[in-house]
């Protein structure tokens, strides 16, 4: 692996408004189709990271643009792992209602952090709760759900 594919599949960003967030997002998203992950996989992927950007940015920094938004990605052909920290004040992720819930149908919160963890293999708040950690497994090197039982009998 040359250096310059090495840098593109492990870098840093700083975003404060979100008119940068798609401009990130497609950049990780473009790291991911060079190692040729599936369709299904990117599509979780972009949905993941622009549902973080977005929070941290409305949620986390309040829209100050002098708060930052920081992402660190790093892709390999196995899995992607993307970090995005804000500079809120963080909240308990545990406190967030269950929007499937019906009392919170109606509601709009929450529905960014379910689509997350829908959507990703690990999703992890951490620190104050103004960290959050994405991993995604690439999907076509996983056993098929047939084979994940036989594997789990042995």
């Amino acid at each position: 692996m040359t250096a310059r594919n090495e840098e593109r599949k492990r870098t840093r960003f700083s975003l404060s408004q979100r008119s940068e967030v798609p401009p990130t997002r497609d950049k990780i998203i473009a790291s991911l189709r060079e190692l040729g992950y599936p369709q299904r996989d990117l599509f979780a992927v972009r949905l993941a990271i622009n549902e973080a950007l977005v929070n941290a940015i409305e949620h986390g920094n309040k829209r100050d643009r002098r708060k930052k938004v920081t992402v660190a990605y790093r892709v390999d052909p196995q899995k992607a792992e993307i970090t995005v920290t804000d500079q809120g004040a963080g909240f308990d992720p545990t406190t967030v209602p269950d929007c499937t819930a019906d009392e919170n149908l109606c509601k709009t919160c929450g529905r960014g952090i379910a689509l997350m963890r829908g959507f990703m293999d690990v999703v992890e708040f951490l620190g104050k709760g103004n960290v959050v950690r994405l991993v995604k497994f690439r999907s076509d090197l996983r056993p098929a759900p047939a084979d994940r039982a036989q594997v789990m009998l042995k």
